[in-house]
């Protein structure tokens, strides 16, 4: 565009005559597309209209056919009943009558029609005329349901003893024979039907029945109005016996017709009416506008050539509106729009502030209150661009147009934001910063520089960063770093400075050099940060890895360095060194009764303990838990080792104190294994010294025990066997066998004991004896505990829905109380097993009672409270007396076998069986003798009073299956 445009050139309104016809067009679309909104609303209408009165009838039909249906089914029974008793008299089928129409019915009467005479009905009272009706003479219909072999329905139809019914005759046949016996006939209320189906009730619906007899469309209308069929209405098919009804329905107000809504047709017309004046007299203003700029633009030619030639960006805009009125060659090249599109847009369409702010800076432009604005603008491809704005009135006839001229300065900008960032960030790092001429003189510091150092910038200005130094890297040091700077532009590592304080500090410097324009070096910036923290970190984490974290003694790693250290010194002195390997006795019992906080108490404690004892030269370290390693060094011969040992044992069995007035008992087991006699490396010295800890424990424990080559073998044997246990408890290699326990005086089986077997994948049937000790010392019993358990309740609920009511008993290992939550396992396997807990039984030796009684004496009593009873295993084994146990919730004593083996020959074991027996029954408890062989043993203990008895003389154990069969042959 050269020139100012002419008014001539301008694209006007179109003329008024274009506008009366576009809202005559208006007027005709809005009326069809009325039109087709209501003719769709109406389908839509008559389309629920027909779905809700098809559900309704749909309803209606199943409620009548299932009303029916039910009422001939309990008539069902009776023909069963009849073709299976066919001599039945009237009383018996009275009685068979009124139990099957105890249910809700609408039956007046069930008649049976013997050789097709009725001589027998229920109920007879109202229904005496029917007695005796012959439907040989009268009821061709009954014949009808002897040719069909099926149920007929007739009706409805008037009864003989009054009212109206319908009639279902069903043939009799004989079950032996298959000959006809005769018929039943039973009579339905029509009315209860009709009232109890719902078509009384169903207001909104004109309905009609039609089919009597069950001929469906061929018979008489049975109920209803005829001319429904009249009406297009909705038609189902009632089914029935041998044959069927037809229900119709329509609405009560009949179908829905099509009628257009006036109300909706005057007001839409009012709308669109109003709307077109308004947009007639947006036209009137349009128009006015448009006039009015063309006058302006005529006058602003004069701004013509400059503004066309200009390399700078220029806009024309109409103040009020903010519409663009011209744009030069320079603004149609910035913006990417040509200069039809700008035109056709207004400035707030570009410019990024909100509409709002983009008239208030308009205006100001046009009041000459400001003529210069920085702005944000978007440009066609997307870009944001920042702008200057110089904007100046120009006043043509009654309008004010903006005579702007746009300065792109999104680069400047964005370098002064850059630099702005820079010096927040050099003034806020967290890092030292320092900054230098190519002399290596500081030129800049940040304020992290004055904190880490203690020098403010003015202290530091013009000095080279070399006086900071803490002269603990040598010259050499610094020049290999300033050649590494000077051949690769960059330098990082470690050094250590001096603060003003006078504290040395290790620091984190890189350095970086920075070239001018000919390549050479202008300036050095040095970043730093003070690593004292992390060094210590670093000693710390050091330390951790070498000590145990409770303790403070050296741990696994620093036992074996030091080990290995001892080994290298006594190979080249030939000298000895000797592993003590400790184990404390009854430390789970402290911790699982007391707590953990008493437990690290106490391993505290025993630590000091051993201090104070070893001399400065030996070594003592923990390797977790309860266990302790000691290393001793320069030892003149074994003797000494076993000074040591004994002094360890008295040390660890004196009482521990520990907090809120405790005390703890404990003791300790100790295996030792020697260089050079036993190996020559540390591990294999620690991992002997283990093994002979172990056969210390078997010893009887609180003793020391030397390794030699049968240990290893043997500790071998128990962790394979140990390894083979937890695998067999995955694979389920473990299986119940049940022994019963018989009532010595009626010979029945009044329960059974659950014994493990272990179904060895190599070694095939192991018992007990193969595996339980082991278990219990590799502390893996209590999953077995767990598995016999739950196996046990598991078989309990099986016997238990049988029918059989006998107890089982299951043994529980005494390290099982050791854990606080015992009781409320087994609470939950009880529970979820769905057992009666009176049926299930406890097992638990004599010893391990006595030994722990006192933190036993609770959870016995929570597992009573349960409902499970409580027996003693073993029971004479011990050192208890029964005037101890009746402190005990116990039910059962199981006589020890011991006593029981001897007892024909045996005076002193018959009298200790007979006063076992006459104490526990005076505490009310049952007596169980064990291993019962024969049977003079067994009348021995009749004689004496004993309840139960248990042994080979009745079942060695067997398998759940096995004993089952006995229980169901008992």
């Amino acid at each position: 565009m050269k020139d100012v445009p002419n008014p001539q050139s301008l694209k006007l309104t179109p003329p008024r005559k274009w506008l009366w016809f576009n809202i005559a067009v208006c007027f005709l679309v809005s009326g069809l597309g009325l039109w087709a909104l209501e003719s769709s609303n109406y389908q839509n209408r008559k389309q629920n209209e027909y779905s809700h009165t098809y559900e309704d009838l749909t309803e209606l039909r199943i409620q009548l056919e299932n009303i029916i249906t039910q009422n001939l089914n309990l008539s069902q029974g009776m023909a069963t009943y009849i073709a299976t008793n066919p001599d039945i008299s009237q009383k018996e089928y009275s009685a068979f009558g009124a139990q099957l129409l105890k249910r809700k019915n609408n039956i007046i009467n069930i008649g049976a029609a013997k050789d097709m005479v009725i001589g027998m009905i229920y109920p007879i009272a109202g229904n005496e005329k029917a007695l005796g009706l012959d439907y040989r003479k009268q009821q061709s219909e009954a014949f009808d349901a002897i040719r069909a072999g099926n149920t007929v329905l007739s009706g409805p139809l008037n009864l003989v003893q009054g009212g109206v019914g319908l009639i279902a005759r069903q043939p009799i046949y004989l079950n032996q024979t298959g000959e006809t016996w005769g018929l039943l006939s039973t009579v339905l209320d029509y009315d209860a039907i009709i009232k109890e189906s719902g078509l009384l009730t169903a207001k909104h619906l004109n309905i009609t029945l039609k089919g009597r007899d069950a001929k469906g469309a061929q018979g008489d209308f049975i109920w209803g109005k005829p001319e429904v069929f009249e009406q297009n209405p909705i038609i189902q098919t009632v089914k029935l016996p041998f044959g069927s009804w037809v229900i119709a329905a329509t609405p009560k107000s009949g179908w829905m017709t099509f009628r257009p809504s006036t109300l909706i047709w005057s007001v839409a017309y009012i709308v669109i009416f109003l709307w077109l004046s308004l947009i007639h007299l947006r036209y009137k203003t349009v128009r006015r506008e448009q006039k009015s700029l063309v006058n302006s633009i005529t006058s602003a030619r004069r701004f013509s050539d400059l503004f066309e030639s200009h390399d700078a960006v220029m806009l024309l805009i109409e103040s009020q509106s903010g519409r663009i009125i011209d744009a030069n060659q320079s603004a149609q090249n910035f913006y990417g729009y040509t200069q039809q599109q700008l035109t056709r847009m207004r400035i707030s369409d570009i410019n990024q502030a909100s509409p709002e702010k983009v008239y208030e800076d308009r205006q100001k432009a046009a009041f000459g209150e400001q003529n210069a604005f920085v702005m944000t603008h978007r440009l066609k491809n997307g870009d944001i661009r920042k702008v200057e704005v110089h904007s100046s009135p120009v006043e043509t006839g009654n309008n004010t147009l903006l005579f702007s001229i746009i300065h792109d300065i999104t680069d400047r900008f964005e370098s002064q934001k850059k630099l702005t960032l820079d010096a927040v960030v050099f003034a806020n790092s967290q890092e030292g910063i320092i900054i230098t001429d190519k002399h290596r003189n500081i030129i800049s510091v940040n304020k992290a520089f004055e904190i880490i150092t203690g020098y403010t910038a003015a202290e530091s200005l013009g000095k080279n960063p070399s006086f900071l130094s803490a002269q603990k890297q040598g010259k050499e040091f610094f020049i290999e770093l300033w050649n590494t700077v000077n051949e690769t532009g960059q330098w990082k590592g470690e050094v250590w400075n001096r603060r003003k304080s006078g504290k040395v500090f290790p620091e984190l410097l890189s350095i970086t050099e920075v070239k001018d324009e000919a390549g050479q070096p202008e300036y050095y910036v040095g970043v730093f940060s003070d690593i004292t923290k992390l060094k210590q970190s670093e000693e710390e984490l050091e330390n951790l890895a070498l000590t145990d974290s409770l303790t403070g003694l050296p741990n696994r790693l620093s036992l074996k360095n030091t080990l290995d250290h001892a080994i290298a010194h006594a190979k080249r002195s030939h000298e000895r060194v000797a592993v003590l390997f400790l184990d404390l006795d009854k430390f789970k019992v402290v911790n699982d009764s007391l707590g953990h906080a008493a437990g690290d108490e106490l391993l505290k404690s025993v630590s000091g303990r051993l201090s104070e004892r070893l001399r400065e030269k030996d070594t003592l370290g923990r390797l977790g838990g309860d266990e302790f390693v000691i290393i001793l060094e320069n030892l003149n011969s074994e003797k000494d080792i076993i000074t040591v040992a004994k002094d360890i044992i008295e040390l660890i069995n004196r009482p521990f104190p520990l907090e809120e007035g405790q005390e703890a008992y404990i003791g300790t087991s100790i295996g030792i294994s020697q260089y050079p006699d036993n190996a020559s490396k540390g591990e294999d010295l620690i991992a002997y010294a283990d093994v002979a800890m172990y056969q210390a424990k078997q010893n009887g424990r609180n003793t020391y025990s030397f390794y030699n080559e049968s240990l290893t073998a043997d500790a071998d044997k128990q962790m394979r066997t140990f390894s083979q246990i937890k695998r067999g408890i995955k694979a389920r290699e473990f299986e119940l066998y049940y022994q019963p326990q018989i009532d010595i005086h009626t010979g029945k089986i009044i329960g059974s004991e659950a014994l493990l077997r272990w179904n060895h994948p190599e070694r095939g049937l192991l018992t007990p004896a193969h595996f339980i000790r082991i278990a219990e010392e590799r502390g893996v019993i209590r999953d077995l505990s767990r598995y016999v358990l739950v196996a046990a309740c598991q078989q309990l609920k099986r016997w238990q829905d049988m029918g059989f009511k006998q107890t089982l008993s299951v043994n529980i290992s005494p390290q099982d109380f050791n854990h606080r939550d015992f009781t409320r396992e087994v609470r939950h396997i009880v529970q979820q097993s769905h057992i009666d807990p009176n049926l299930l039984e406890l097992e638990i030796t004599e010893s391990a009672l006595m030994r722990n009684a006192d933190a036993i004496l609770n959870q016995l009593q929570t597992l009573r409270n349960l409902g499970i009873q409580l027996a003693i295993d073993d029971f004479g084994t011990g050192y208890s007396s029964l005037s101890y146990l009746k402190h005990f919730p116990i039910n059962k004593l199981k006589i020890d076998r011991s006593f029981i083996q001897d007892i024909e020959e045996d005076s002193s074991d018959r009298a200790i069986v007979s006063a076992i027996i006459d104490m526990a029954k005076n505490f009310n408890l049952t007596i169980v003798a064990e291993g019962v062989e024969k049977a003079p043993q067994e009348l021995i203990l009749q004689a004496e009073g004993c309840d139960l008895s248990q042994g080979y003389l009745h079942s060695k154990p067997v398998p759940a299956a096995t004993f089952t069969a006995m229980l169901e042959n008992a």
